[in-house]
């Protein structure tokens, strides 16, 4: 996978790490879950095809983001 933007969410309004599956017929979608530490049937993973056609995957950082990503381990 290839990073294709970086820019800020919406509204920072956000309490949860997101994820946002655009193209969930790549085969890398599922690799990139797993680095992340979740899976195809969490909570906080959506499906949106009609985003952007040109991306497989956004993911939208929260207010959770230090347990999200295990920095306090």
């Amino acid at each position: 996978m290839q990073v294709t933007r970086i820019e800020n969410a919406d509204n920072f309004n956000y309490e949860m790490t997101t994820i946002v599956i655009l193209n969930k017929n790549n085969p890398n979608v599922d690799n990139i879950l797993t680095i992340l530490g979740t899976n195809i049937n969490a909570g906080n993973v959506q499906f949106n095809s009609t985003v952007n056609p040109n991306e497989d995957i956004q993911i939208i950082i929260g207010k959770d983001y230090q347990e999200f990503l295990n920095l306090n381990q």
